[in-house]
């Protein structure tokens, strides 16, 4: 009996023992998925918002508050801000601005105002880019703090050309005026109803002549 309770309390501390040398490593790596997985939310959030910024400014027509939608910086804003996940964008964190096409500077941006004065041409670009610090929520990992951004750019269409190249007709000097062709209108014709026939009447039945009296 004394061997038994011996050999148990061995095998207990022995098990207390490879524990404490697993849990560093099993918390390690539990923590480094949980730590990845939110990195690449963030960055799939700063993605995400820049595609949205630029789909809401190149798209026509008028915002909300009445003006061009390519130059309606606070909308553009609100569409990056709408699809933050796990971090909100700040106003520092968009940055918004114009250019003529792949190569050239840009000639207007949307900083520290919401509606812009300066009227972009047909097939200017819109430029949108948003940015985040990252840093890992435990120093445990080692992951340094660094900046995920995202850039995303669109051609705005203000108007469109249309050119129409027609074969060439020959012309006497005449005019036609057209005539409107008479449509067939179909007419009802009321059908006549059928009127109830007399009933016939019975005719009188004849009474008896009194009889003749016999005198006496």
């Amino acid at each position: 009996m004394k061997n038994y309770s011996k050999n148990k309390k061995k095998e207990f501390a022995q098990g207390m023992v490879e524990f404490a040398l697993a849990i560093p490593i099993l918390l390690t790596v539990v923590i480094g998925l949980l730590e990845v997985g939110r990195l690449l939310f963030i960055y799939s959030s700063v993605v995400t918002a820049s595609r949205q910024a630029v789909r809401y400014g190149a798209v026509t027509g008028l915002s909300d508050s009445g003006v061009l939608r390519y130059q309606d910086c606070f909308g553009i804003r609100g569409a990056a801000k709408n699809v933050g996940f796990l971090s909100e964008f700040q106003d520092s964190d968009i940055n918004i601005q114009y250019d003529a096409g792949p190569g050239t500077s840009p000639f207007a941006n949307c900083n520290g105002v919401d509606f812009l004065a300066v009227q972009p041409q047909s097939g200017d670009r819109l430029l949108v880019s948003v940015s985040t610090d990252y840093s890992p929520i435990l120093p445990l990992l080692p992951l340094e703090p660094f900046t995920i951004q995202s850039s995303s750019s669109r051609t705005i269409l203000s108007d469109i050309d249309i050119e129409v190249t027609a074969v060439a007709q020959g012309w006497n000097g005449e005019t036609s005026t057209p005539t409107n062709t008479p449509t067939p209108t179909s007419t009802s014709t009321p059908t006549e109803t059928p009127t109830n026939t007399p009933t016939p009447e019975n005719s009188p039945t004849p009474s008896n002549t009194p009889l003749p009296t016999f005198t006496p």
